[in-house]
């Protein structure tokens, strides 16, 4: 489950969370920005970079990193620790959880000396959909 935004949160935050909660997928920045003009809504590009932000600091929003490097965005539902497996064609994306990753990630951290690690895994591939196509 999400975390909405607060009541506090201006109304181009509300706006920016809104439309990616309508998107199937992962949506850059500038998609979503095409999307929200195309819709009649009078908002820059930095604007929707600024929200999107602090929406995955807040945890509402989840971002990772495309094929092309570029940061995507979608509204997560789930509310526990995941990663998600992507189609790269048309962008599908499946919740998976992974115990394996969880213990590889913490003792490759530990070997280094490291704490308070967080960490992101893209998985990335082509679905069954788009495979026969």
């Amino acid at each position: 489950m999400s975390i909405e935004p607060s009541s506090k949160k201006s109304s181009k935050t509300k706006l920016i969370y809104n439309a990616l909660l309508g998107e199937s997928g992962f949506v850059s920045a500038q998609e979503l920005h095409r999307r929200l003009i195309a819709r009649g809504a009078q908002i820059g590009l930095a604007t929707v970079y600024r929200n999107l932000q602090g929406l995955v600091e807040l945890g509402s929003v989840t971002s990772i990193l495309s094929a092309d490097k570029e940061l995507i965005y979608r509204v997560c539902e789930e509310d526990t620790h995941h990663h998600h497996l992507r189609c790269r064609i048309c962008g599908a994306t499946v919740a998976i959880e992974s115990d394996s990753a969880e213990v590889w990630a913490a003792k490759v951290a530990k070997q280094y000396g490291y704490v308070d690690v967080s960490h992101t895994f893209d998985v990335v591939g082509v679905c069954p959909k788009c495979r026969t196509t």
